[in-house]
């Protein structure tokens, strides 16, 4: 079958033409020298990637469910509960698990995307240790001092799931450097990919150690004894390599994409039947995905065919993550508000090479689209 020419992806990876070269050049280098192992493109990362995010440390690994691991083992979730976002990926859960703990679903705010001190003190117990915090869809919530607070208070661990987030903002700070520490992915879908990868952010020196660890086997670096259970959970450097030039474009790369979603909210505010994210002053998202939501009187599916019809690929965010049949269990009718936000949410093409005709024939679309089916 021929793919249609005119067809609008939802994600595309960015890698423009000097990024390529770059990248070429690099790799040429590795094979030449022999050298694929975790060495100085991974070292280079980490020193980028740390000062991205404004941390002392960076840890690069295999993938954001990695970094999470290492996290959770690191502040002894196991045989205790962790309060997960219900609006989360499935990983938030799955990892927990993974480090024997017990995965308790917290429910979110719609209007932040985000879970909040009121909604992780209705799910709190004596057994409680600590909490993933999800930046959805690349926004960071304007409540991230209160939850950093309550977690304080309250003695809990603070990771920062910082997947859809790189290189947003909330004032001064950036994502990876609100909570005790931050865990990125670099997924093909994500703003900044090695093809699978990840980043762990923290100022605790400790916790450094413990991952560079855990990634290497569990060998301590002084002795090269095996110290700890770990695995091969390290970044190579062909991944690294192509991670380090990513992260040097990766000023550029947000730059377009705030601009298309600008753009976007200029054309789709208030039209009827769709609903943006309110962005307080101060925030400054990554916009891995940009969602309008479909208000309830609308039909949600007839928007989406039209969509698909005019060769325009949406998506929703997420399922619910208690809506997965593996973690159906874990739904007890408590997260409502991540259930709507999530089933009403249609996430609109967001990659730098959308041109400006390209946007108007989405927003167009969507808006005659919403009316029809209201």
């Amino acid at each position: 079958m021929t793919a249609n020419p005119n067809r609008i992806p939802v994600t595309r990876p960015y890698f423009p033409e000097a990024m390529i070269d770059g990248i070429l050049g690099d790799l040429r280098g590795l094979f030449e020298n022999r050298q694929i192992a975790p060495g100085a493109f991974a070292d280079r990362l980490e020193v980028a990637f740390a000062a991205l995010c404004g941390v002392e440390h960076a840890v690069s690994v295999n993938s954001a469910t990695t970094a999470l691991q290492i996290a959770l083992r690191y502040f002894g979730a196991k045989g205790g509960e962790v309060l997960v976002p219900a609006a989360s990926f499935l990983t938030d859960v799955s990892a927990v698990l993974f480090e024997g703990g017990t995965p308790v679903l917290a429910d979110i705010d719609p209007e932040t995307m985000a879970v909040t001190p009121e909604s992780l003190e209705a799910r709190r117990t004596e057994r409680t240790k600590g909490v993933i915090w999800v930046h959805l869809t690349g926004v960071v919530s304007p409540d991230f001092a209160r939850i950093k607070d309550y977690c304080r208070a309250n003695r809990l661990f603070l990771i920062e799931d910082a997947s859809h987030a790189h290189g947003a903002r909330f004032g001064d700070r950036v994502a990876g450097n609100f909570g005790d520490v931050g865990v990125f992915s670099f997924y093909p879908t994500k703003v900044m990919t090695t093809g699978a990868g990840g980043m762990l952010t923290t100022n605790d020196p400790e916790l450094r150690r413990f991952a560079r660890q855990l990634r290497m086997f569990g060998k301590e670096e002084e002795t090269d004894q095996i110290v700890e259970l770990g695995n091969d959970w390290f970044l190579d450097d062909i991944r690294a390599a192509i991670g380090l030039r990513q992260v040097e474009g990766l000023g550029d790369h947000l730059a377009r994409r705030r601009e298309i979603a600008a753009a976007y909210h200029q054309a789709l505010s208030n039209q009827p039947g769709l609903l943006l994210v309110d962005l307080p002053e101060g925030s400054a998202p990554s916009w891995y995905q940009y969602a309008v939501f479909v208000q309830d009187y609308v039909d949600y599916r007839a928007v989406a065919s039209t969509m698909r019809e005019a060769g325009i690929q949406t998506k929703r965010i997420y399922r619910p993550v208690h809506k997965e049949v593996v973690f159906a269990h874990l739904d007890d009718g408590r997260y409502r508000g991540a259930e709507h936000l999530l089933d009403r949410s249609m996430c609109l093409p967001m990659y730098p090479e959308l041109d400006e005709d390209q946007i108007a024939r989405v927003t167009r679309t969507l808006i005659a689209a919403a009316r029809s089916a209201g």
